[in-house]
Formats: structure tokens, sequence, C-alpha cells
């Protein structure tokens, strides 16, 4: 045999370099793909513990902002305590000064009666002590009350003349600061339909509910409800026409609420070009605040009864409807989707419906036997099944609007 030491050598081709190679290539290959795999791997995961550590740092930061303001709030709170504590030690003391007045004014006046008893009991032995002499006594005796009376009013004159001075004192500062304000504002600020026109405007939409709001209250307590239906109560006093009255004017003042409402929600959210646009509508919208203030002036001189009229209020909430048309809030998404509107909107209607209640059962009262089977008596009958269905309705709406929920979440139909 001949030996492998003996064999000659021969070059190897191409090829065969190439296959004797090929798996050592396929090796590196596999290594390095499962190198870039690992990598891949490492930078998500890197990646994610980036955004984790992204949203801790954002997490914090909020954080420290709501407790920044529970410490604002705190502190507020604690100023305000120490504002109430100092209020109640000044009325203590003032207190006590008027009670150790008293005090000295009753040792004065004990001291008088002394020795007015003692001249008494000295005259005893005169015949017949003069008039004159007499006459003074109940002089005296009368002027330390009225000294006792003047001293109180003048202390409660004092404290008022303090109250008031002190709120001069907080409206010329509030006045002052608004002017240093304005004074760093920019021109435009000021100028028509501008910022400061945008700020009345919401201003004004904020005494709008708030009014509407007080004259709610006053109505309630000044036109109760009618408990008892009867012939006597319909014909021979006008508490059925006053609680009648006193639902329209609810149905109104509802549905200024819920137009106030919507401008709001929408103005909260709205772009800064369509908040801009929404106060070109100040001028005219301010007259419409004057109606509320003529109501409530009614209401001060207690002369608000069934016969007034109720085209002024109706005017306000109208003329906020064509305006949200025209100048197009609608677009504003949140305002879609607010639950105070649509609160709003099922009292107006649920007052609505107790007033066509309430007319409805005084004319059951009024309505002969005759027309009953008439269309008068027909329509009654619809108008009282009608009220007393949407009455249920609105129950059924108002459960369904827990407080904090946005429409789109409840399953209601918006028509």
């Amino acid at each position: 045999m001949v030996s492998n030491r003996c064999r000659p050598w021969t070059p190897e081709t191409p090829e065969a370099l190439q296959m004797r190679c090929r798996p050592f290539g396929a090796s590196n290959l596999l290594t390095l793909t499962l190198q870039v795999e690992q990598l891949k791997q490492d930078v998500s995961e890197l990646e994610a513990l980036q955004e984790v550590h992204e949203q801790l740092v954002e997490s914090n930061r909020e954080l420290e902002m709501d407790l920044r303001e529970e410490l604002e709030m705190a502190h507020a709170n604690t100023r305000e305590a120490i504002r109430e504590r100092e209020a109640a030690l000044e009325t203590i003391m003032d207190r006590d000064s008027t009670i150790l007045k008293f005090r000295e004014l009753v040792q004065k006046m004990t001291e008088q009666y002394n020795e007015t008893r003692a001249q008494l009991e000295s005259k005893q032995g005169s015949p017949a002590p003069s008039e004159q002499e007499s006459t003074p006594e109940p002089v005296s005796r009368t002027s330390p009350p009225m000294d006792l009376g003047s001293l109180v009013h003048a202390s409660r004159a004092s404290t008022r003349s303090i109250d008031l001075q002190l709120r001069a004192l907080d409206l010329t500062q509030a006045r002052a600061r608004a002017d240093m304000l304005a004074a760093c504002l920019p021109d435009h600020f000021m100028a028509t339909s501008g910022d400061h026109d945008a700020i009345l405007l919401i201003l004004l939409l904020q005494r709008l509910n708030t009014k509407a709001d007080i004259i709610l209250g006053q109505i309630r307590e000044r036109f109760p409800p009618v408990n008892v239906w009867d012939r006597e109560v319909v014909t021979k006093t006008h508490t059925a026409v006053q609680y009648s009255f006193r639902c329209q004017l609810e149905y109104q003042l509802h549905m200024i609420q819920c137009v106030v409402c919507m401008w709001t929600a929408a103005l909260d959210s709205c772009t800064p070009e369509l908040l801009l646009r929404a106060a070109s509508a100040l001028p005219d919208a301010a007259q419409q605040e004057r109606a509320l203030d003529a109501l409530t002036q009614l209401l001060k001189a207690n002369e608000l009864d069934e016969n007034c009229a109720l085209d002024g209020i109706e005017r306000v909430w109208t003329y906020l409807t064509a305006m949200w048309g025209a100048l197009g809030l609608s677009v504003v998404t949140d305002a879609q989707v607010a639950r105070e509107p649509l609160l709003h909107a099922c009292s107006a209607l649920d007052a609505l419906a107790r007033a066509l209640h309430a007319d409805a059962s005084a004319l059951t009262h009024i309505l002969q036997q005759s027309d009953r089977q008439q269309e008068l008596g027909l329509l009654h009958e619809a108008v009282c099944s009608s009220s007393a269905t949407l009455q249920q309705q609105l129950k059924s709406v108002r459960r369904r609007l827990p407080p904090g929920v946005k429409l789109h979440a409840v399953p209601l139909d918006p028509q």
C-alpha cells in the first residue's frame, strides 16, 4: 500500500474549498442571527423599560402636582380658618366689651338708685315735698336705659361701619389688581370681540345660570303645590293658577339653564377662534340679562304673580339657541355629550308636564258631565294621559344619568 506521506500534493479546486468551508459559514451565520435576535429582544426590553420609566416619571410629576394642589388648598383652608378664628375672637372681644360696659352701667345705675333711695328716705320727714323735686326722679330713672340702648346701637353701628370699610377695601384692592393685570396684557386683549369680551361672555353665562337658580328657589317657596284638588280650590282661590304659573316659569328658567350649560360646555373646550367668534354675541347677550333682573326686582317688591308676562324670559333662551346654531357651537364634541344640559331639559319638560297636569286637574272640577264626551272632554283626557306618561319617561331618563356620566356611555337614544 502506498503511504499517505508518499501521496503527492494536489491543489484543491475552488468548488471543493467552498464545500469544505460551507459548514463553518452556516454555523457563524446562525450564531450571528441568534445574536441579532437576542439584541433585538434586549432592545425591545430596554424600550419597554424606558416607557415604564417615562410613565413613572409622568405619574410622579402628576402626583407631585396633585400633592402641591392639595397642599395649596390645605394652606388656603388654614388661612380661611385663621381668618374665621380672628373674626370669632373679635366678636368675642366685642361681646365682652359690651358686657363690661353693661356691667359698669348697671353698677352706675345701682349707685344712682341707692343715692335716690337715700334721698327719699331722708326726705320722708318733710310734710310736703315739692313736685319740682320729685319730677326729676323719673327722668333720672329713665335716662340710664336710654344710655344703654344708645350704647348697644353705637356698638352695632361701629361693627357695621368697620365691616363696610373692610369690604370697600377688598373691592378697591380687587379693582386695582384687575387694572394692574390689564396693564400687563397686550393691546388687542381689550379689543372688541377679543379675549376680554370672551371672558365677559363666560361670566355672563355664569350669572344667567345663578340668577335662574335663585329665582327657581324663590318661586318654589312663594307658590307651593296644590295638595288637594277640589272645586273650592279652583274657583275660590288663586292657588291652582299660581301653581300653574310657577310650573310655566320653571319651564322657562330650566330652558335657560339648559342652553347656558350647552354654551358653557362648548366654550370650555372649543378652539380659540371659535371662542372669539362667540364673543361677538356679547352685546346682544348682555341685553338678555335684563329680563332676569326685572324678574328679580318683581320678587324683591313682592309683585310677582300669575298676571306677569313671561315673554321676556322666553326670549332669553330662544336667542341663545338661535346664536348657538349661527355661531356653529354644535361642532364641539364635549357640548354634545354633557350631562347637565340633558338634566335641565328633563327638568324643563317635567315642569311643563306639571303645568299641563295642573290645568287639566283644574278643568276636571269645572268641566260639566255632559261635556266629557265632547271634543273638549276627549282633549282633556288626552292631556292628562300624555302628561302622566311624559313624567314617567322623564323619571326613567333621569335614573339613567348618574353623576359624571357622558351621554355616549348611556344606553339612551339621543333623539
